[in-house]
């Protein structure tokens, strides 16, 4: 579930919703509607092979802000504050 991500962020599910329709129109995300699960129809989304490649893409990126943040932060604890 979503809330298990950061407890206290609260989700607009309606903006969710809005988001989640644009990566499918995009192509990002394929969705259907469930009525083999408990409870009434729910809609379940999945990324597609294009969303798969961008999160890849992404997790990539992030690593690699990641290790430059990390060499930043060893030179600055390394170094004198004052430069001397």
């Amino acid at each position: 579930m979503l809330e298990d991500l950061d407890p206290e962020e609260r989700v607009d599910p309606g903006n969710l919703y809005r988001i989640l329709r644009g990566l499918e129109e995009e192509g990002v995300v394929a969705s259907r509607w469930r009525d083999d699960l408990p409870g009434r129809a729910k809609r379940t989304y999945r990324l597609t092979p294009v969303g798969e490649r961008l999160l890849h893409d992404w997790a990539d990126a992030l690593d690699r802000t990641n290790h430059a943040i990390a060499a930043f932060l060893r030179r600055y604890h390394q170094e004198p504050p004052d430069g001397t």
